[in-house]
């Protein structure tokens, strides 16, 4: 049965040792809340190419994200059922990619343009003994960057931001 299956997964998991233990959590959680309801009686041949691409198409229309989410745990544990022998193939494998859908982009309205600004002033003023680094103007900096050119932050981050020489 695919409880089964879902369960020595889970086990597999723990057993390993490499997950961080929020990964687990969104695992297992991904796994009961998106997949065993729609599995949870059916024997591990039983669950075909077709069903499980119904599935995800179900979730799909809900959210791309569920769907991501149930075919990535779906995935990994029939890859153990095929590690295992217990399964010739994984019928995940066989499943129509999954589609983002476009998203529309969205621009600042002048309003929260100024809310920023005004928070990232204000952020940590006079917050002496609370933890966290003492503002530097870095990121004010960083998001004036951002405003001008259009750029994404891994490029203002690539180009502006300066660490201390630590062994300075």
């Amino acid at each position: 049965m695919f409880v089964e299956l879902a369960d020595a997964w889970l086990q597999s998991l723990d057993d390993t040792k490499r997950l961080a233990p929020s990964t687990r959590y969104r695992y297992e959680r991904d796994l009961r809340t998106l997949v065993l309801p729609a599995f949870e009686n059916y024997a591990l041949r039983e669950i075909t190419v077709r069903k499980v691409d119904r599935l995800l198409k179900q979730l799909h229309e809900r959210s791309y994200d569920r769907a991501q989410k149930a075919k990535v745990v779906l995935n990994l544990a029939f890859k153990l059922a095929v590690r295992w022998e217990v399964l010739d193939r994984n019928p995940v494998t066989g499943v129509d990619t999954l589609r983002r859908p476009p998203r529309e982009a969205q621009a600042l309205t002048l309003e929260t343009v100024r809310l920023v600004r005004s928070r990232v002033a204000e952020w940590r003023q006079g917050a002496d003994g609370k933890p966290g680094p003492r503002p530097d103007g870095q990121i004010l900096a960083i998001i004036e960057t951002m405003l001008g050119t259009l750029a994404r932050i891994d490029d203002i981050h690539l180009t502006t931001v300066r660490y201390p020489d630590p062994g300075r």
